[in-house]
């Protein structure tokens, strides 16, 4: 189900771009590239924090 709604967003998003020119919506998947490459995104502070050791 998550899959589905990912596609359909993916879709709808690019229908919205397509007003656009090409030059425009390169600019902006890089600046998604640029935002999720940084820690400013939600949960890059999960992801930065190592997992906890287990006892064996």
């Amino acid at each position: 189900m998550r899959a589905e709604a990912a596609a359909a967003g993916r879709t709808a998003l690019d229908v919205s771009l397509q007003r656009f020119t090409q030059e425009q919506r390169d600019a902006f998947w890089n600046a998604i590239g640029l935002y999720y490459s940084s820690r400013r995104h939600p949960g890059a502070d999960a992801a930065a924090v190592p997992p906890a050791a287990t006892a064996a």
